[in-house]
């Protein structure tokens, strides 16, 4: 992933959890567009459109190389988490709650990576309200693959609508660049490189990044003491 500064550019050309005793999400039956030729049921609809394309190189950063495969590629849309103890203290992380979308075609796309990553990452954080589907190109899947969130509030999971899921422990991070476009006032929540836990049951994902972040990052100091979620809207790239 080159030995640049975590400055530069990316591109050359640009303790909330959830019930954990069973992992098997509803199903979601969904196609995309012919020109993919993929219809599959609960499985990320790109995986197929991924493993025919060449794959494309992670975004630069400071995190640790991989020597594995691409995958997918996920959006995730959601809120990280803080808890303050009172009005004068610092926000503490617990964890993340965030929703799954499949983008490996549109990231696997030369034509359409660098759009998608200048523009539609902030758009999504600037639109938070609006769904997902109103802001994603006409051929990408509109429904979502899965869910993020956090096991005993140490604990990343990633949990698709198929059932298959990975448990993950953090292995490195750089801050975000100051020149991705979600990065305004660095506002954005640092990149990382997840390992899965050994012992855990999975689908066939060993690593998982979390680069082109847009939001998330805590204020500096608690304006009330309790929970407090902060928007944002990340990449998740996972290699197997």
């Amino acid at each position: 992933m080159g030995g640049r500064s975590r400055q530069n550019c990316l591109h050359t050309i640009g303790q909330t959890d959830f019930p954990t005793s069973d992992h098997r999400l509803s199903r979601v039956f969904y196609s995309i567009d012919a020109e993919y030729n993929v219809q599959e049921a609960g499985r990320p609809s790109c995986s197929r459109y991924v493993s025919t394309h060449p794959a494309p190189s992670l975004p630069e950063s400071a995190l640790p190389p991989t020597s594995l495969t691409l995958r997918h590629v996920f959006l995730g849309k959601g809120t990280q988490n803080y808890t303050c103890a009172n009005t004068s203290s610092t926000p503490v992380a617990a964890g993340a709650l965030a929703t799954l979308y499949d983008i490996s075609c549109q990231v696997t796309d030369p034509k359409s990576r660098t759009k998608f990553d200048q523009k539609l990452i902030p758009d999504f954080l600037k639109n938070f309200s609006k769904p997902v589907q109103d802001l994603l190109p006409s051929k990408a899947p509109g429904a979502s693959v899965g869910v993020h969130y956090f096991r005993d509030g140490s604990t990343p999971m990633f949990v698709l609508n198929d059932g298959h899921f990975v448990a993950a422990g953090k292995v490195g991070g750089c801050a975000a660049p100051s020149c991705a476009t979600g990065n305004e006032n660095g506002a954005a929540v640092d990149w990382l490189k997840l390992a899965r836990k050994q012992g855990e049951v999975y689908g066939g994902i060993e690593e998982v990044y979390r680069v082109q972040t847009a939001g998330g990052r805590a204020p500096a100091a608690c304006s009330k003491p309790g929970p407090l979620t902060v928007e944002y809207v990340a990449e998740y790239w996972m290699y197997g």
